[in-house]
């Protein structure tokens, strides 16, 4: 289990004299979780200074005790989908529950339970790698070598040598007789970013790979190349990048036996609570510095800006956070100046009891996010549906259900939104 430090153990809070409770769950030896719920009691020395703190678990039907904090909430709201996911896809890494990415984690869940070649496409900093590796851990390859490599980070020479290794001929000193990545790979995943990059000479050299893969005869230079899987990435659609001719087709069609979309954030912002949550626990696990979550008035500041750089600006934006941090939560004056930037001179929020319930604080949220994405489609319900990840219909059966004006009768039949992936074309093949 990811962040297991993070999440047995105590809220901050109980280090500055507060008892706290939590909800977290323990896994026993056959793999079954058990939900239990643990109090934390701070002692202090005749001096009033924190001696220890005691743990006491229970069950948690007995034990639901007084509403939590908003934070505490959504720190169980966390548990409980990573446990929801690992029941469902058998990993839990990938935080997401939008349509959207409900739909990635069922590709992720079919490509590791296959041997094809996999090509994952999104923005920069949209998970592409953590993708990849999720693939190869869940898959059958696990025990084998994971093996990335940035194809627009190097000149072709070097591609050439790193990927395909070079023979005794025309080199000297350490890369002389060196095998390649690809050959290092074998019986694991060669992952190879930015592909479009290779030089076309180069494309034509992985089309053999992918053949030698697959059975045929090896072609590389420096030996036989037995058992490479290939996930390949790229940032832009590469159906885009084949017609402009920065695609090879054979490699294209070698590579994308599956295809693996991932939405950029802003597309997902119903899933912005839960990753910071989840960045601000793994943070937690790696520091002594503990902090216990965010605080809605700086969630509203994170959920206000669009993240061009998507999850990986976040964490990066999150790490500096919980630097600046001086209390147990994450406050607006804690983010820096230009993420509060994007809330255009909005007047601060109004300060927020502890005991607030979730559910309450849950649609008050949402509504906030139709609204913006509303606002920022221009009132085009079908292009605020396409911001948010869901459905135009379930779009219109939320704002009936929240109340909200301007909410037009939902439709009888669902028709799924489109997507800039083409997955179904090449399901047939794999």
């Amino acid at each position: 289990m990811p962040d297991i430090g993070a999440s047995l153990a105590a809220p901050a809070e109980v280090f500055q004299g507060e008892p706290r409770s939590i909800e977290t769950f323990f896994v026993r030896p056959g793999g079954e979780r058990v939900w239990r719920r643990i109090h934390f009691f701070p002692w202090h020395d005749d001096d009033g200074k924190l001696a220890f703190v005691v743990g006491q678990v229970s069950s948690r039907p007995d034990s639901a005790g007084s509403p939590q904090p908003p934070h505490l909430e959504l720190h169980a709201e966390l548990l409980r989908l990573r446990e929801r996911l690992y029941r469902r896809y058998g990993f839990e890494r990938i935080v997401g529950t939008t349509d959207s990415m409900r739909r990635v984690l069922d590709q992720v869940r079919l490509a590791s339970s296959c041997d094809a070649n996999v090509l994952v496409w999104g923005e920069r900093g949209t998970g592409r790698k953590l993708v990849a590796r999720t693939i190869h851990r869940e898959s059958a390859r696990r025990d084998g070598p994971f093996i990335p490599l940035d194809c627009a980070l190097l000149p072709p020479d070097v591609l050439e040598r790193d990927l395909f290794g070079s023979d005794d001929r025309g080199e000297s000193g350490p890369a002389r007789g060196r095998a390649g990545l690809a050959l290092r790979a074998a019986g694991g995943t060669l992952f190879l970013d930015n592909v479009r990059h290779l030089a076309r000479d180069l494309q034509s050299r992985l089309v053999s790979l992918c053949c030698s893969a697959g059975g045929a005869e090896p072609t590389s230079r420096a030996g036989p190349l037995r058992g490479v899987r290939i996930i390949s990435a790229e940032r832009t659609d590469p159906l885009a990048a084949l017609a402009a001719g920065e695609f090879r087709a054979d490699l294209f069609f070698s590579l994308s036996t599956l295809v693996i979309y991932l939405p950029p954030l802003r597309h997902r912002a119903a899933d912005l609570p839960l990753l910071a949550q989840h960045f601000v626990e793994s943070l937690n696990d790696a520091r002594v510095k503990q902090v216990s979550g965010i605080s809605l008035a700086a969630l509203n500041v994170l959920q206000s800006y669009e993240w061009p750089n998507n999850i990986r600006e976040l964490e990066e934006v999150l790490r500096a956070a919980v630097d600046r941090c001086r209390s147990h939560l994450i406050e607006p004056d804690d983010i820096e100046a230009r993420i509060k930037g994007a809330l255009g001179g909005a007047s601060s929020p109004t300060a927020v009891e502890e005991a607030v319930d979730l559910d309450q604080m849950l649609e008050r949220e949402e509504r906030k996010m139709i609204e913006r994405a509303i606002k920022k489609a221009r009132g085009n319900k079908s292009q605020a549906a396409e911001y948010l990840g869901i459905s135009r219909p379930r779009l219109y059966r939320r704002m009936q259900q929240l109340g909200m004006d301007d909410a037009e009768p939902a439709e009888t039949v669902e028709t799924p939104t489109a997507s800039p992936d083409f997955t179904a074309q090449h399901d047939s093949q794999s």
